[in-house]
């Protein structure tokens, strides 16, 4: 999912973190919501030979302390 979500990142959000099953990106609050939704299609739709669909939680804060 990291590669996948790397790829299709906009240039002004970066890939800072994995941290288990969570990505952590950083971004200005303008593109947020666009790279919210960016991350859940492509974690969503990372290994679809499971044939079930995977459950993403995305959640946006102006800090980590508040993911």
């Amino acid at each position: 999912a990291m590669i996948h979500v790397a790829k299709a990142l906009p240039k002004d959000a970066d890939l800072v973190m994995q941290v288990h099953d969570s990505l952590i990106v950083e971004c200005d609050d303008a593109v947020a919501a666009d790279v919210a939704s960016i991350l859940k299609r492509e974690m969503e739709s990372v290994a679809p030979e499971l044939g079930i669909k995977l459950a993403v939680d995305v959640t946006t804060a102006t800090n980590w302390g508040d993911l």
